[in-house]
């Protein structure tokens, strides 16, 4: 569902009217005047998603309440949109198998976005681009690993493989009741163009032998990057 949301508050100082504006916004840097600043100093986070604070999501009040009671008896159907979305997209996704990590259609999901797990960071680059080009936007997959974010720098996690394989090879595209059978079948023709182009199987084929370059098998059997 949709509301609309708002708020103001006034303050005559400078630093606090920036720190106030990220907060309002997740902590988000973009929200913040030094917001160029910040993103050079942490190359290796999608600017766009770069959290210097805590921060909060302050929503509604009676007025946007209203609305949202208004859309419960369209909520069924919302969720059957999505439901119907998802699916097709894990058909569309399978077909690149050594692309894209492989996804599962678990039932009764309410899937709120498409993700794409790439199997190399060099591929999630790639489909940014990709999708700049032909006007689709996107989004780390929830933000990715939040400890590497400079607000929780103080923590840390014993194993992050899998969610910094997110951060790193990740990338998502909403998923609504306002997507279709259109939109869906869209975003299968440009992946086929794209992966199926003899300049696409020329790159990935060479990107393939720099990584087995780089890579070893250890006696163990356990993999590990060479240096």
């Amino acid at each position: 569902m949709s509301t609309i949301e708002g708020g103001m508050v006034s303050t005559n100082s400078g630093d606090l009217y920036d720190i106030m504006r990220m907060k309002r916004g997740h902590g988000l840097a973009r929200e913040s005047r030094s917001f160029s600043q910040y993103a050079s100093r942490y190359p290796d986070i999608d600017k766009q998603f770069l959290f210097m604070t805590d921060g909060y999501n302050f929503r509604n009040h009676e007025i946007p309440a209203v609305l949202g009671l208004s859309q419960l008896k369209r909520l069924d159907s919302m969720i059957a949109r999505r439901r119907q979305n998802y699916q097709s997209f894990v058909n569309i996704i399978n077909q690149f198998p050594k692309i894209f990590y492989p996804l599962q259609d678990n039932p009764g999901n309410s899937s709120f976005c498409l993700p794409f797990v790439c199997r190399k960071t060099t591929t999630m680059f790639r489909l940014k681009k990709l999708f700049t080009k032909c006007g689709i936007e996107y989004r780390p997959i929830v933000s990715g690993n939040l400890l590497r974010q400079p607000f929780l720098k103080d923590y840390t996690l014993k194993d992050s493989t899998n969610v910094d394989l997110l951060h790193d090879n990740g990338v998502y595209i909403g998923n609504s009741h306002f997507v279709g059978s259109a939109q869906l079948e869209t975003l299968n023709r440009i992946l086929k163009e794209y992966y199926g182009s003899r300049k696409f199987r020329r790159s990935y084929k060479n990107t393939s032998k720099q990584n087995t370059r780089r890579i070893r098998s250890e006696p163990n059997g356990k993999v590990s990057t060479a240096s």
